[in-house]
């Protein structure tokens, strides 16, 4: 049992094990701050060294990173096609809110029909997507609508995937 009056040696003396205190002279007890060869250490050093490695690993012109919007697509899931388009007006300006609509028969003799539509993003893009690869009763007519103005394009299915840029005479 440890003496009434302790001092943190006396402990530490106690609870060190026998090798490694059996070659070595003890050196006196003396407390952290009187330790020979032990000199006071500004207290906030470790701060500062984190705080320098974190300001040296970040960079400088570090931005928060930009999401892109995904393009507004709808899907038919008839098959692997599919047509991206970009809508301008007739200055070559995005237009927001352009429909682009088809209408379609598929299956057994053509029984089953199918209405799509989707509206471009500010940047005047869509995607209809999940197109047949072989068009049953070609061309598919997809009608593009942007207030009082409209056109058709016709797509025959020939190229699978498209990329179509249209510009609409918008008064």
């Amino acid at each position: 049992m440890l003496a009434a009056k302790s001092t943190p040696c006396t402990i530490r003396r106690l609870l060190t094990p026998r090798r490694f205190t059996k070659n070595r002279k003890e050196a006196p007890c003396l407390g952290a701050d009187q330790r020979p060869g032990r000199k006071r250490k500004f207290p906030f050093a470790w701060a500062a060294w984190g705080v320098l490695l974190l300001g040296l690993s970040t960079p400088l012109n570090a931005r928060a990173p930009t999401t892109a919007f995904p393009v507004p697509s709808i899907d038919a899931g008839l098959g692997p096609c599919s047509v991206d388009y970009t809508i301008t007006n007739q200055n070559f300006q995005p237009l927001y809110d352009a429909q682009i609509s088809v209408h379609f028969k598929y299956g057994t003799w053509g029984l089953k029909r199918m209405d799509l539509q989707v509206g471009t993003d500010s940047a005047g893009r869509a995607r209809v997507q999940g197109l047949p690869l072989k068009v049953r009763h070609p061309p598919l007519v997809f009608i593009i609508t942007y207030r009082n103005a409209s056109e058709d394009w016709f797509w025959t299915g020939l190229v699978c995937n498209s990329q179509v840029q249209l510009a609409l005479n918008v008064g």
